[in-house]
């Protein structure tokens, strides 16, 4: 969606007109769903619903600092957090490993394995950066944390990856 176009759309929501907000969800939906499908696959319709009653109770605190996408995926990865501080995340096997040839099931299911088993912290900048193809500058501004701060985190991510897969040698 256009700046000029979302910020339109947000001053309207923000004094009350409904379709506003619904033409911004709407905009955003299908993005926070594929985000909370990976992360959470059984609840992610009820994280979306909540997400949008929170965006709805919030808008008008939104102060435009960010794009609409952003702070909405902040109120729904707080809301993950929030559902999810007692239990472990269990990450869908939708991680993608079809660059991997067919024949090495053994190597896609370890991968898939292993990503379930990550950190969240690694898990989301995993899938922001390979899975949904942002960059590390778009990745620091949505997470409102340092380039250099996801730089290593993806590093990070990939050595614990890469040391748990080797960690169940032999292939």
């Amino acid at each position: 969606m256009e700046n000029l176009k979302e910020n339109i759309l947000v001053k309207l929501a923000q004094s009350g007109n409904k379709e506003a907000f619904i033409a911004l969800l709407k905009s955003v939906e299908k993005k926070l769903f594929r985000v909370a499908s990976i992360i959470s696959p059984q609840e992610a319709d009820d994280i979306i619903q909540e997400t949008f009653l929170q965006a709805y109770l919030s808008i008008k605190k939104f102060r435009g600092n960010s794009s609409f996408y952003t702070w909405i995926y902040r109120i729904m990865m707080n809301i993950i957090y929030k559902k999810n501080r007692r239990k472990k995340l269990v990450f869908k096997n939708y991680y993608s490993t079809s660059y991997l040839d067919n024949e090495d099931e053994e190597l896609k299911e370890r991968l898939r394995e292993c990503l379930r088993k990550l950190h969240p912290m690694f898990s989301e900048i995993i899938t922001l950066f390979y899975f949904e193809d942002y960059t590390i500058k778009e990745i620091s501004e949505l997470l409102k944390i340092k380039e250099g701060t996801v730089k290593s985190r993806l590093f990070k991510a990939k050595k614990l990856l890469k040391k748990m897969i080797e960690k169940n040698e032999p292939f």
